[in-house]
């Protein structure tokens, strides 16, 4: 620290400087001075910390010298050393805000040890100063989020009546200045299909953007915005003193409306607000965020872009629910089963034509949704697959159905999930015909030597002999009695090759008559075979 002594006696201020070892102790003499009026001069420019000064001094003495630093340097520590016991002196000190008063002739250890506990104090009130300005910037810095986290609380009632009080008191938040409050729900409208500037993956990023455009666009209406942990933006209203409930509603409206403008001036995307209904009772917002989700889940049956209001929702109770034609449902069940494409296909359109036809409110349509998920899992099951195997990514949705927000989005889906069932029966028909058509290749080769005939071998496998001649053929591209000719007919021409003789060669491959082979051999190679005994292959 820097020290500045000011003392009007040479061999005083010359012993103070140089016979104290200032600099081990961290102190830095940065000026020394005789007269009072060079010192204040001299203390603008040295700007020191602390100050060791003696009371009479030529120009102005020690004590009006410090009060006029003190005011304009209220940290600096000054030492007083004066030759005068007179209280008054000491009074006067203790006034200005004076660290130490010393009288000569005080020795080095006893000045010494004045500067270094006023230095002491000093470094103490600076550390105090710093540690309380970090914390009123980590306070400013993280209010913010404090408050997101009280309001996010408080609309899902974690809060009593007195724990709400003592929490918006610490936050500096002042209900009590407002009569009337309401719950107001944003979300980004999911992107069309024709959308090739953003995909799913960047949901996150819109969602981002629309918080900010919310914060930005509501500042200063009396709202707080947030964040909430399941990625929707929440807006809390408050009402103004003036302000009627009619009127607040108003401008609860408009600024909606004004911020869904403003999401389609910048991104050229739509979003869509659902907004709660008005609460005076503080243990109401839950139910006020509530309504405000489920007028926003009303986007399926009223579309995009919308403010949506709570009181548009209508209960159905005493309203038989409106379902699905139950030919429909027949139809698509037995397609599936047989593994029809067009009809299943056919079906589904019909299905996805009747949903949300009549429906007046999102829970229907929910209803609706829910019923045909159920059919298709069912589906699945019976036919011992799994969900998650036939769907692949598609599982998650089956797993959140309430995540469609759009007639659209619901149709797209099921059309992709018919077209997964029936890709998955063709995908296990395939491989399960794979490997029952290499056993019978295997077989073939096996038993060339045999009568092997397509209805031994269904009775060998325990099928159809049909439907075993269309698989075999849809998988070989040719009849099942035109492969076994061609290889027995390979098989005999290597046989005399080698060298035998022609009715042993037809024994070898399963003919009894000799000139039924013979025939057989002619038609297939176009020679008899006599000719081809002992031609090298």
């Amino acid at each position: 620290m820097n020290l500045m002594i000011i003392e009007d006696e040479v061999d005083i201020r010359q012993r103070l400087v140089q016979t104290i070892p200032w600099e081990e102790h961290g102190i830095h003499v940065a000026a020394e001075v005789g007269d009072g009026l060079d010192a204040w001069r001299m203390v603008e420019r040295v700007k020191p910390d602390l100050l060791l000064l003696d009371i009479r001094l030529p120009g102005i003495n020690g004590l009006d010298l410090a009060a006029k630093i003190r005011e304009t340097d209220k940290d600096l520590k000054i030492i007083i050393l004066s030759g005068h016991d007179d209280f008054e002196y000491a009074r006067a000190s203790i006034d200005i805000g004076v660290s130490h008063f010393l009288l000569k002739p005080a020795g080095n250890d006893e000045v010494l040890k004045a500067v270094l506990n006023a230095a002491g104090q000093l470094q103490c009130e600076r550390s105090d100063r710093h540690e309380r300005y970090l914390l009123e910037t980590n306070w400013e810095q993280y209010l913010p989020k404090l408050k997101a986290n009280f309001y996010e609380s408080w609309m899902n009632g974690l809060y009593t009546d007195w724990q709400l009080k003592q929490q918006s008191e610490k936050l500096g938040i002042r209900l009590s200045d407002s009569h009337y409050f309401a719950v107001v729900v944003f979300e980004m409208d999911p992107l069309e299909e024709a959308e090739i500037r953003f995909s799913k993956q960047d949901m996150g990023l819109l969602q981002f953007s629309l918080y900010s455009i919310t914060e930005e666009s509501l500042r200063g209406s009396d709202c707080f915005v947030l964040h909430d942990s399941y990625g929707s933006i929440l807006a809390l209203f408050h009402s103004r003193s003036d302000e009627h409930e009619g009127e607040f509603q108003q401008r609860i409206n408009f600024l909606a409306v004004k911020v869904l403008s403003v999401v389609k001036d910048c991104l050229k995307l739509t979003a869509s607000a659902g907004i709660g209904s008005v609460f005076t009772d503080s243990g109401e917002a839950k139910h006020s965020l509530r309504l405000a989700k489920r007028a926003l889940l009303s986007r399926v049956v009223y579309g995009h872009h919308l403010a949506l209001h709570h009181h548009d929702l209508q209960i159905e109770e005493d309203q038989p629910s409106v379902w699905f034609q139950p030919a429909s449902l027949r139809s698509l069940t037995v397609a599936l089963d047989m593994e029809d494409e067009e009809h299943a296909k056919k079906a589904m359109e019909e299905l996805i034509g009747e949903l949300g036809q009549t429906a007046t409110s999102a829970e229907i349509i929910q209803e609706q949704v829910l019923l045909l998920s159920s059919l298709l899992t069912q589906c699945i099951h019976t036919r011992n697959w799994s969900v998650a195997a036939v769907l692949q990514e598609d599982a998650a949705l089956m797993y959140h159905l309430s995540s469609f927000v759009t007639r659209e989005q619901i149709a797209s889906f099921f059309r992709r999930i018919v077209r997964k069932i029936l890709a998955f029966a063709a995908q296990r028909r395939n491989t399960g015909s794979s490997k029952l058509i290499q056993d019978m290749l295997h077989l073939i080769e096996e038993h060339i030597d045999t009568d092997i005939s397509l209805q031994s071998m269904a009775n060998r496998f325990y099928i159809n002999s049909s439907y075993l001649s269309r698989m075999f053929k849809h998988n070989m591209k040719k009849s099942y009695s035109d492969y076994v000719i061609e290889r027995k007919m390979l098989r005999a021409r290597q046989y005399l090759i080698d060298g035998s003789k022609v009715h042993d060669a037809a024994r070898m491959v399963g003919y009894i008559n000799v000139g039924f082979f013979s025939k057989q051999f002619q038609k297939y190679w176009g020679v008899v075979p006599s000719e081809m005994r002992g031609i090298p292959g």
